[in-house]
């Protein structure tokens, strides 16, 4: 099964911010700090606003609802580093 995150209504900033999280998450785990920095860097070379630790931290809140109100992801947050648990899921794509 495919994500199509076009489905969801969010705007293309959110979408954005996902599809960089995701990447981020499934390269290593990432303290939350790490985490934000790192998003941050990303959205800044792409000329894109950054965001704050609560946008963060509602973004995550968002990918970790389970499906259909949120993006089901496996996030691990309740320890640090957050990751993907699952080595092998993937937001966008089949898993």
């Amino acid at each position: 099964m495919q994500l199509n995150l076009f489905e969801i209504p969010v705007n293309k900033n959110a979408v954005r911010r996902f599809q960089i999280i995701d990447s981020l998450l499934r390269r290593q785990p990432l303290s939350f700090t790490e985490l934000y920095d790192q998003l941050n860097a990303v959205l800044a070379a792409d000329k894109l606003l950054t965001v704050s630790r609560s946008m963060l931290e509602k973004d995550l809140a968002f990918m970790r609802k389970p499906k259909p109100q949120g993006l089901g992801a496996p996030i691990g947050l309740e320890r640090d580093p957050a990751s993907y648990p699952k080595a092998k899921y993937k937001l966008i794509g089949k898993n």
